[in-house]
């Protein structure tokens, strides 16, 4: 690295950018996944995180350094009320994008009838839990739509129309064994510094007027900062998922 007697490896991973500030605290699930199944179901299901433990498991990833081996694992425990499903709503396929053309919350059957199925490229339910039913103190419920798979786009309707003003349990969506991916928002930090942030070295003493700044942002030419540069900015409050 030039003069350096020592090289420096970058800080922070560049596998978690952006770190931008998530625009809700519900998780935006941009792709439902497609499975192949004889009736139809639900895709997900809405829970509360409730802490955090540490769990000894054993790799069974083939061709792994620690396959078989133990490992120790932090593991997150979920609290999952029941589900309440309010209403659906059906995608149609215009222009490379799923556009909602109907929400059907009432007269469920009658409306069904009505709504154009050889339109509809996909189906989900509109669901709500309330988050005081898994001990937190708030009372209003939190809304969320959950895609729905399996069998044909007029299975699902009809599945999730049976639903509407019913609550689903978690148990009757997902089995002892199954592999799924957790999507959350994390804790907020607000605007940190590129130390905290990033995890940068702190600067010698009297090496610059700045100390918990980076040494030198971009080069003369080309006259630009690359995105790869720790800068400060928003920590925490980012969308992330743990793949099954």
């Amino acid at each position: 690295m030039g003069h350096r007697k020592h090289s420096a490896p970058r800080r922070g991973s560049l596998a978690y950018r952006p770190r931008g500030r998530a625009k809700s605290l519900i998780p935006r699930i941009r792709t439902w996944p497609k499975i192949q199944a004889d009736k139809p179901t639900m895709l997900g299901f809405p829970a509360f995180k409730a802490g955090t433990v540490h769990a000894i498991t054993t790799d069974d990833r083939a061709k792994t350094p620690n396959f078989g081996k133990p490992l120790f694992n932090v593991s997150s425990v979920l609290s999952v009320p029941e589900m309440q499903v309010n209403g659906l709503r059906l995608y149609a396929r215009e222009l490379g994008n799923d556009s909602a053309i109907a929400d059907i919350k009432s007269d469920v059957q009658a409306s069904l009838a009505k709504a154009p199925m050889e339109r509809v490229s996909r189906v989900a339910a509109l669901t709500s839990v309330v988050p005081k039913d898994v001990g937190l103190s708030q009372k209003k419920p939190v809304v969320l739509e959950v895609g729905v798979g399996g069998a044909g786009v007029k299975e699902q309707a009809e599945y999730v129309a049976g639903l509407v003003g019913k609550k689903v349990k978690f148990a009757e969506v997902f089995k002892p064994g199954m592999y799924v991916d957790v999507l959350g928002i994390t804790k907020g930090k607000g605007f940190e510094g590129p130390v905290t942030r990033f995890g940068i070295k702190r600067k010698q003493h009297k090496s610059r007027k700045s100390v918990r700044a980076v040494g030198v942002i971009g080069p003369w030419h080309p006259a630009a900062v690359m995105y790869t540069v720790a800068r400060a900015g928003q920590m925490g409050f980012h969308q992330r998922t743990e793949t099954g």
